[in-house]
Parts: structure tokens; sequence; C-alpha cells
């Protein structure tokens, strides 16, 4: 979908100015990936019907609600942003941009903008 579609047109973009860029799907979501030492995160949400994840963010979104039930900060080294993508005509307008962002930054992650 449209995030899919800004996803790979960020990670052209970063490639061009000389970042290393790796595109993940939330459907492959692996909690490993983002406990590594000095990454950067941008993650492009969108959000389904009354404010739910969509299908493929699912399991991030669980793992995240129990990590930071748990008081676990595994992104300590991580600096992210978040690109929420949606209608504003909607009433849960960006729901999942602002539910991942409020949890990147309570597992521990620094946001960069």
């Amino acid at each position: 979908g449209t995030a899919e579609q800004y996803s790979k047109q960020l990670s052209t973009d970063g490639k061009k100015y000389g970042y290393s860029v790796r595109i993940i799907d939330l459907e492959d979501f692996e909690p490993q990936e983002l406990e590594k030492e000095d990454v950067t995160l941008l993650f492009a949400m969108a959000t389904y019907g009354e404010g739910e994840p969509t299908d493929n963010s699912h399991g991030f979104v669980r793992w995240a609600k129990q990590t930071v039930k748990q008081g676990e900060k595994p992104l300590t080294n991580a600096k992210f942003a978040v690109f929420g993508l949606g209608n504003r005509q909607y009433e849960h307008f960006n729901a999942m941009g602002k539910l991942t962002d409020d949890y990147l930054e309570k597992l521990g992650g620094t946001r960069f903008f």
C-alpha cells in the first residue's frame, strides 16, 4: 500500500545520500532487528478502520505493548522518527503513527524528527 511505496522512496533517497538502508515489513518484524547498536529507525505507519493497526503490523504492536508493560527499554541505542499516513477526515486519523511514536519513546528510543 501507501506505506510500502513511501518506504521504497525513502530507501532510494537514503541510499542516494550515502545511508545504509534496509526496509523491513512489520509482518516480518523481529525484535532483535531494532535492538542493534546505533540504529536509526524510520517507521511509515498506516491506520486501519477505527484506529487499529494494519494486518502486517499486529505483531509489532503486540510486542511493543508487552515490552512497555514489562518496563523494558530495548531501544536505548536507537534514534527514531515516525511517518504517519492517513486522511484527516477520519475520526482516528494517524492513530497508529501516534501510538508507534509513543511506544518507541517508552521503549527507550530517542526521537530525531
